[in-house]
């Protein structure tokens, strides 16, 4: 078991900037064995693993699930919200039912309701396959082994699963450069630059910005970008007019992504689509009329209507 789980490790990123792991080892109770928040390098992790003890007693699988859900997964210990999430459920048996527990489709529920993609792996002729497919976000993601020994084998097969799982769009570094969109637009960002965010996160969203740009086909005849933040308050960072046209570029436009300051402050997504109605899909802003118009809006946290506030269905009435 925890050559596997090392073997599994070892192709990926640990590292506090990429991936990160953790691990709960459970018979009749669970036990968080590591978390999100503690240090990040493959060294740590395998130490982690060599550490873990063998416990005896029944599988309640339904109790590591829940302890995965109220523990592992949360923000206070070190869960990232803006990454990808993967969790791998080791089994070697069906799930104990005499007595009381909870069925595996609603213990599994809580990891699932926050974009969690679960893996379930059964190992040995005790496995119940249709519990496995309870636990799994979908079919493709169980897989079972005869055997312990031939677990090893597995790791090559799930480890290009979990790396084809997309990357996160909150990435501190530039994503692979993709395939240019060849068409022409106008496109406008609505940024959340609220509290909710918070400044360590802020440089990770704008490099976020600067990756779709690279994608279009920014140029004078091509595409242009326009960028409002938000917060308390809009503030109109990039208009489409507000780069000349021999400068239309996508290295001018991470320029200027690159100074957009981080606001703080309440979530009001209602004055980021105001503005962008008023003052950016018009032609005095340089809004050209015969090019197709995109917003594109990015929020990350539930706004903000304890003070007056326009409801959103009447903030993008024109856009």
């Amino acid at each position: 078991m925890k050559r596997f789980l090392k073997a599994l490790v070892s192709k990926l990123d640990v590292s506090p900037s990429y991936t990160h792991i953790s691990a709960v080892a459970y018979s009749n109770n669970p036990e968080v064995v590591y978390r999100f928040n503690n240090r990040q390098a493959t060294d740590d992790v395998n130490n982690a693993f060599d550490g873990m003890r063998w416990q005896r007693g029944f599988t309640y699988t339904d109790k590591a699930l829940l302890l995965a859900d109220s523990d592992l997964y949360r923000p206070s210990n070190g869960m990232r919200p803006n990454v990808a999430k993967v969790l791998i459920v080791i089994t070697d048996g069906a799930q104990t039912t005499t007595k009381a527990y909870t069925p595996l489709p609603k213990a599994s529920a809580g990891v699932k309701s926050k974009g969690v993609a679960v893996y379930a792996i059964g190992v040995g002729k005790g496995v119940n396959e249709a519990e496995l497919r309870e636990i799994a976000s979908s079919q493709e993601n169980v897989f079972v082994s005869a055997s312990f020994k031939e677990l090893h084998n597995l790791a090559v097969e799930i480890r290009k699963r979990l790396c084809d799982v997309l990357p996160p769009l909150t990435t501190p570094t530039p994503l692979p450069t993709p395939a240019p969109c060849k068409a022409t637009a106008d496109v406008a960002f609505i940024v959340d630059s609220s509290g909710s965010i918070g400044r360590r996160r802020w440089p990770l969203i704008l490099n976020f910005l600067k990756n779709i740009i690279s994608a279009f086909n920014v140029g004078p005849d091509g595409t242009h970008v326009a960028v409002i933040a938000y917060s308390n308050d809009a503030k109109l960072e990039i208009a489409f007019d507000s780069v000349s046209v021999a400068q239309i570029t996508v290295e001018e436009y991470g320029k200027r992504i690159d100074k957009i300051a981080f606001q703080r402050g309440f979530t009001y997504i209602d004055k980021g689509l105001k503005m962008a109605d008023e003052q950016v899909f018009v032609t005095s802003a340089g809004m050209r009329p015969n090019v197709p118009q995109v917003f594109r809006h990015c929020f990350f946290h539930k706004r903000h209507t304890t003070k007056l506030h326009t409801p959103l269905h009447l903030s993008i009435t024109h856009i």
